[in-house]
């Protein structure tokens, strides 16, 4: 049937109508970091606090690729050229990959990696450096452009080369796209069709069904291009294509205890595929779909598995009995350890500050002395260093404050004023407590005194026999503001109006602290005086502020707290100065001489029928008049 020029307009409309709910749908930038997380992580660099700084360097000093030694950080010059060819065979035709590497595959790769670095360097150096980092900027559109005006085809038989290849280039173009206003529609729509008739053609089905490549490290960084692809072009298809990869390929790859199909092939092996299994559950995360939660967080098991095994700890099973059975057909008989890979710190932020779960061996592996990435200075795995397409994960993945998933900062900056003072603010979380599952994903209660605790008509009740304690999930920094309403209920006879706080938590060797059921302990206030902490309270008798281990009094005030009155709670501390406000008045100003890290908060009770509501956590911007 003839098409009238009405219809066609029509049929048009439907089409870009389309797209626009498809792109829509998708959180941008959103592949390993959203807006705010590269804000915080701004923030961090330019005020030169670890672990962030070094990691930084670290990115302009090492930036990976296939580049070795002291050549490697020409990478991230303003004079790197980049060299596209027109044609990749992955391989030199021996099927095979690592020293055989074919002379194109070995330049996308240090120049996507170039990219990045650029691309970083673009955005951390807006502040301190405006010229210079639009410099970066254009270099690395430069470089992605490059390949995009060149290269038609890609061969050989090592498909995950064209999933991981790409990869530090689709993160460059993730950050450009989205935060820098010259990158010319030609030039993003040249490496969209890059994506779409070059890459995407090689990797969409995946390795064959029950070889071995589908079941190692290969399938999974063809599993995480195709969820990056999916990403960066707002194509749902490809996205969910990817998404639906990495649930099958899961069980597969981690058996239940956290073994690898290729821990007896060698362990370098083993944390390629959890290195593209754990950037896959991060893609996905940022879009709000929470992979890392699969098969009872299956992910963290295979990390935590293979890591007594690079520390050398003691108690390991003996290898040759461990991998006489191994399901992997490519067997050493041995468990050879290989250097750590750079993916660990995305793992513990998730596991650890955003979920509360223990993982304590990758904590381990994070602060050792001792471990090191194969291409790097020997030094301490923190900061965690560039090497191929993983990412430079201390930088864009410590201790992050965005939470849940897809979460935006309630705003990006402000000024909040209480009691004539000022605090300039980056606000991290708002909590309204309007659902329960919104309550279980953000805090985990200690409560093992018979302890009721429910989330009901948009408030947290809790009504306590002996001590409860709610945590925040995440760890926050050591310039935080706190504000929240509280309410006691004279229903209970014997209610002590007891509103408490815990800030600045964290283990007695620093470590960060395991909260919630795997804690072991029962909410009791005397278990929370042995760990590095300060406790604010505010009870029917006073108001005190104190410091842990030795529960030290740092203030004391007689203000009381009484029984069907909601009170509006401010709680501050800045570079150790501690500030405690009630209903807009300062009630507690103190100086500690040492003041605790950042760490958890919680906000607890004892004794009393009580709720909580509207409760705001914030990052006071430090450099400026307060």
């Amino acid at each position: 049937m003839k098409q009238t020029g009405k219809s066609r307009w029509l049929a048009l409309l439907c089409i870009l109508l389309s797209k626009s709910i498809s792109a829509q749908s998708f959180i941008h930038p959103g592949l390993i970091n959203n807006r705010d997380e590269l804000a915080f992580i701004r923030q961090k660099v330019t005020a030169g606090e670890a672990p962030w700084a070094a990691a930084y360097e670290t990115l302009r000093q090492y930036p990976g690729g296939f580049i070795r030694s002291g050549d490697m950080r020409r990478l991230s010059r303003l004079d790197y050229q980049a060299r596209p060819y027109e044609k990749i065979v992955t391989d030199k035709g021996s099927g095979k990959t690592g020293p055989t590497e074919s002379p194109e595959m070995i330049q996308l790769g240090n120049d996507m990696q170039a990219a990045y670095s650029h691309a970083w360097q673009w955005y951390i150096e807006q502040d301190r450096n405006p010229s210079g980092a639009v410099r970066h900027a254009e270099k690395s559109i430069e470089i992605l452009d490059a390949w995009a005006s060149t290269l038609t085809s890609w061969t050989g038989t090592s498909l995950f080369r064209a999933g991981s290849g790409p990869l530090p280039g689709l993160f460059a173009a993730e950050i450009l796209r989205y935060t820098y206003k010259g990158w010319a529609p030609e030039k993003i729509t040249r490496f969209e069709q890059l994506i779409e008739k070059v890459f995407w053609p090689v990797i969409a089905r995946g390795y064959p069904e029950n070889s071995n490549q589908s079941n190692n490290n290969q399938e999974a960084w063809t599993v995480a291009g195709r969820m990056a692809m999916g990403i960066f072009l707002s194509d749902r298809t490809k996205f969910e294509n990817g998404v639906a990869a990495w649930r099958k390929l899961l069980p597969r790859n981690i058996a239940p205890d956290g073994f690898n199909y290729e821990t007896c092939r060698d362990l370098s092996h083993a944390q390629i595929a959890l290195a593209a299994l754990a950037l896959g559950a991060e893609m996905a995360w940022k879009q709000g779909i929470d992979l890392y939660g699969e098969l009872d967080n299956r992910l963290l098991k295979g990390a935590e598995y293979h890591i007594p095994w690079m520390l050398g700890e003691p108690g390991l099973p003996d290898d040759r009995e461990l991998c006489r059975n191994a399901a992997n057909p490519v067997n050493s008989g041995r468990v050879i350890v290989r250097d750590p890979k750079p993916f660990y710190e995305l793992v513990y932020n998730h596991y650890h500050h955003r979920k509360g779960l223990p993982a304590e061996a990758t904590w381990r592996l994070i602060s050792s002395a001792t471990a090191y990435p194969a291409d790097a200075p020997r030094r301490s795995y923190r900061p965690e260093f560039l090497v191929g397409s993983y990412g430079g994960h201390t930088l864009t993945h410590a201790r992050l404050p965005a939470y849940p998933a897809g979460h935006r900062s309630v705003q990006p900056a402000d000024t909040f004023r209480v009691a004539g003072e000022s605090y300039p603010v980056a606000w991290l979380f708002r909590e309204d407590f309007s659902n329960q599952q919104s309550f279980g994903e953000n805090w985990l209660a200690e409560n093992g005194n018979a302890t009721t605790t429910d989330v009901s008509g948009g408030r947290l009740r809790v009504v306590d026999a002996k001590g409860a304690t709610i945590w925040f999930r995440p760890d926050l920094p050591a310039n935080v503001i706190v504000r929240f309403k509280v309410r006691a209920e004279s229903s209970r006879p014997d209610n002590k109006n007891n509103f408490n706080l815990i800030s600045h938590a964290r283990a007695t060797d620093s470590s960060p602290l395991v909260t919630g059921p795997a804690s072991g302990r029962s909410g009791a206030y005397k278990e929370y005086h042995t760990f590095p902490n300060y406790i604010a309270t505010f009870t029917c008798d006073h108001t005190r502020i104190r410091k842990n281990p030795g529960f030290r009094m740092l203030s004391g005030h007689a203000e009381k707290a009484v029984a069907d009155r909601t009170y509006e709670v401010v709680y501050a501390v800045l570079n150790g100065r501690i500030r405690y406000y009630v209903d807009g008045r300062r009630v507690h100003d103190v100086k500690d001489a040492a003041p605790l890290p950042g760490g958890k908060f919680g906000i607890r009770t004892w004794n009393t029928a009580a709720w909580w509501d509207d409760v705001q956590i914030g990052e006071i911007i430090t450099g400026q008049n307060h």
